[in-house]
């Protein structure tokens, strides 16, 4: 009789208390037998339970009550803090939030007999409780009582569905019945009348790991399924692929399955491999597998293992049990199988819960506590040169099962005859699920000459079947993985490092002192714990101290409080020079003048060197579109504290393209250098484009000598034009231009986009076509021409009659082509009116 109970530390786990977590994918850390539940409000643990089950605990308790009378009944549970009951598989009181002791109630009709229940519980902090209790036909209303409850009964779940059930209570022969439906008797080979054992619930059977086998033929069948047995392996030493059951005979196949050991550890196989768990030797173990629609479910002790997705029909192509071997016939089991039942449909987790209190481990409680502890021991000669100096150990240690306890260090420091000079105790650290790590700093005598180290187990009267680990214990002098050289500084962020300065000093923590002892110049502390904002800052701190500053200097510069609980200790003028490292910084970057469109262009870059080396490096221009190098150049500075450290570079560019043009200026530095991210420099510059002559003409397609036209230039310009003028000769036929013989003549505006002026063609002009050569040039001076030929021809002029010419009268160098004077010099007036 009673309530199977399970224990779960919550410490770490997060969950939302408006309802239960999850619990069937975990380890319980605690399993006993309760009577009743009829905890009121407290602080401590339960009866056999150590103090993490205090407070952040939770609970499972499951069983069957017994049900006096048939008709309505109401079932309570007063919690602190969240609860829920499940009768016969349904919810029925829900009691969840974190609250003080609190009464939530459910009804409903039960018949006479034993009913499913189970109450899962959770804790957070302060006092905990739990009541069940019950009210029915000629039941008051009462807690229910202990000789109501009942671990388990003989009646399996869904037992419709219960195709087969092979209990192994036949005691002897050569067969086994199965009580299921599918009626599918086990026939047995290699075994004898020893084979048949007594079990803790009833009988099994044992199979000697040479040749016993039962098998069963049974009808074909492909579908959901539940595979649920108890096994118990005499060793872990088992033959790879030694199975406790199998389905059909042909290994590898996708289409069966077998319940395995391999690297000692329970296995589900087909030709995948997925892992139960470690083996236990000679402990029951429960074993269930779940084939749903093509989701497969692994539990091992009631604990959901593993979850896969496999395809329809992998697994599940029945056409014969074994049990006792592979489906190879090749690896035989050492052990006992008890309980193998089968059902055609996916059990759920409740269900499976219900399976794993079949048989209950009822281990002897850990006689050993508070009498004697186990430890682990090793010994570590010191080096001469780290004597007297302080050290670090850490180990690292976890727990498995149903244990509890805790570990810690000792180390003691002894001469070399072995007297003993110093001891050193860490605290106890609680071993939990996950590794935990327990740390001592600790200070042996100077004169030690040897460790002697050990890890001290203290274990709890409360621990029934589970394991220790310890590992990785680490040893380490506190000290950089580097030397110190004169002028080396050091920060801390530890909250008291620095209340003490004094060499020898024993603390639980690092100290600035341990620094100082290992050879530093100059470090800062803290004696309380600080502010973030109050501790310097290591980017301003490091970086002002190398750039020549001193220690008190960067200190102040580094820190937005003054004093705010820190301590330095040093020189405070101790002011290093590195002349190791240069640190070029690219300050300003600028192009000077006018940046014309293929046209060599000038950018004037401002450099300075702020380290303490000479600088070897590169000075390059690129374009950010592209990448494209316009200019590299060799580039040296002197030490940051000579003159020329901080100079002016001009750069010749020629822009590979009009418009906007982003660039980036970097130093690229040739030997090592402080500080990279000051190398960049970006830079934007807009390159000028040349006028676009779109069109250049003349007024008149034909000239006579003597006479004029108006030529005509239109262009256009992204910036504006600034002036235009006009070249021009006269080509006789097959004639070539010759770039000695224009003739020039400067252009007016006549609008933003039309330039003009006049072209005169000399009377003596010798006949032929006009050619002519337009010169535009923008507001930023660069010029763009063109070359037009035929623009026009020079003709002879039609004849003209101006009359008779008088010797001696008019003058004698008329050219033939005006009229004569009206009035001569001498002489009478040629007309008269």
């Amino acid at each position: 009789q009673g309530i199977y109970g399970e224990y779960f530390d919550n410490d770490g786990v997060s969950f939302s208390t408006a309802s239960m977590p999850t619990l069937i994918d975990r380890q319980p850390d605690r399993i006993q037998i309760e009577a009743n539940l009829d905890h009121g409000s407290s602080n401590n643990a339960y009866s056999g339970l150590d103090d993490r089950f205090k407070v952040n605990w939770g609970a499972r308790f499951s069983g069957l009550v017994d049900v006096p009378h048939a008709g309505t009944w109401t079932f309570f549970i007063n919690s602190d803090d969240g609860s829920e009951l499940w009768l016969n598989g349904d919810s029925l009181v829900t009691n969840y939030g974190s609250h003080g002791m609190r009464e939530r109630s459910g009804q409903v009709n039960l018949t006479e007999g034993l009913h499913e229940f189970r109450i899962e519980f959770f804790q957070g902090n302060g006092p905990h409780g739990l009541k069940f209790l019950w009210e029915g036909p000629n039941t008051s209303k009462a807690v229910i009582p202990a000789s109501a409850f009942y671990v388990t009964g003989n009646v399996a779940p869904q037992p419709n569905r219960l195709v087969h059930h092979w209990a192994f209570e036949d005691g002897n022969g050569t067969e086994a019945l199965d009580t299921g439906t599918g009626g599918a008797n086990l026939t047995l080979s290699g075994t004898d009348n020893n084979s048949w054992r007594s079990c803790p619930d009833g009988g099994c059977l044992w199979f000697d790991g040479t040749n016993d086998i039962a098998r069963a033929e049974v009808e074909d069948y492909a579908g959901n399924l539940t595979v649920s047995q108890w096994v118990w392996a005499n060793t872990t030493a088992q033959t790879t692929y030694a199975s406790t059951l199998a389905v059909n005979d042909q290994a590898g196949s996708n289409g069966s399955f077998q319940h395995m050991i391999s690297n000692n550890q329970w296995r589900l196989h087909n030709n995948q491999t997925k892992p139960f768990g470690d083996v236990v030797s000679q402990r029951w173990t429960h074993l269930v597998t779940v084939f749903d629609d093509g989701e497969v479910r692994q539990y091992m002790d009631g604990v959901l293992v593993n979850d896969d997705t496999y395809p329809n029909g992998t697994y599940t192509n029945i056409e014969l049990y074994k049990l006792g071997v592979n489906r190879a016939g090749s690896a035989y089991f050492e052990g006992m199988i008890d309980e193998v039942m089968v059902w055609d449909v996916a059990l759920e987790d409740d269900e499976i819960v219900r399976l794993r209190r079949t048989i209950v481990d009822n281990c002897t409680l850990y006689s050993g506590a508070g009498t004697d502890v186990a430890t682990l021991e090793t010994s570590y000669s010191i080096p001469s040169e780290l004597s007297g100096h302080a050290w670090n150990i850490h180990v690292h240690g976890k727990r498995e099962g149903e244990v509890n306890g805790a570990f810690a260090l000792v180390v003691q420091g002894t001469d070399g005859s072995g007297t003993v000079l110093t001891t050193n105790t860490s605290n106890d650290r609680t071993f939990t699920t996950s590794w935990a790590t327990e740390t001592m700093r600790m200070r042996p005598d100077a004169n030690a000459t040897e460790f002697n180290i050990r890890i001290v187990l203290d274990i709890e009267a409360t621990a029934t079947v589970g394991s220790f680990f310890i590992d990785s214990v680490v040893l380490r002098p506190i000290r950089p993985h580097m030397e110190w050289v004169n002028g080396s500084i050091a920060d801390t962020a530890v909250s008291t490092g620095a209340r003490s300065f004094e060499w020898g000093t024993s603390y639980g923590q690092s100290l600035v002192a341990d620094l100082l002892e290992d050879g530093v110049s100059g470090v800062k502390g803290y004696v309380y714990e600080p502010y973030l904002t109050a501790v310097g800052l290591p980017s301003t701190f490091l970086p002002t101290y190398a750039s020549g500053y001193n220690l008190a200097e960067s200190h102040a510069a580094a820190n937005l409080y003054t004093s705010w609980m820190g301590v330095v200790v040093g020189d405070p003028k101790m002011a290093p020079y590195t002349d190791v490292l240069h640190d070029v910084n690219v300050v300003a970057a600028r192009s000077v003048g006018g940046v014309n469109l293929g046209e060599p262009a000038t950018v004037e870059v401002l450099l300075e060197n702020l380290g303490m080396a000479r600088s070897n490096g590169t000075l390059e221009i690129r374009t950010v579109l592209g990448n494209s190098l316009l200019n590299a150049g060799y580039v040296a500075l002197p030490p940051g504290d000579e003159i020329g450290s901080r100079t002016s570079v001009n750069v010749s560019i020629i822009p590979p393209n009009s418009g906007y043009l982003d660039l980036r200026v970097r130093y690229v530095n040739a030997t090592p250098e402080r500080n990279y991210a000051n190398n960049l420099r970006s830079l934007s510059v807009e390159v000028n484009a040349p006028p676009v002559i779109n069109d250049v003409y003349c007024s008149a397609t034909s000239l006579a000598r003597g006479g004029y036209t108006i030529c005509s230039v239109e262009a256009s310009d992204d910036t504006g034009i600034a002036g235009a003028t006009l070249e021009w000769q006269i080509l006789a036929e097959n004639q070539t231009i010759d770039e000695s013989n224009w003739s020039s003549a400067f252009m007016g505006e006549a609008s933003s986009s039309r330039w003009e002026t006049t072209l005169v063609v000399p009377a003596d002009a010798p006949l032929g076509s006009v050619t002519v050569r337009a010169n535009v040039t923008d507001v930023h001076n660069i010029t763009a021409s063109t070359t037009t030929e035929n623009v026009t021809l020079v003709v002879d002029a039609p004849p003209t009659w101006f009359g008779p010419h008088a010797s001696g009268v008019d003058p004698a160098g008329w050219n033939n082509a005006s009229f004569v004077p009206n009035k001569p010099a001498v002489g009478l007036y040629r007309h008269l009116s």
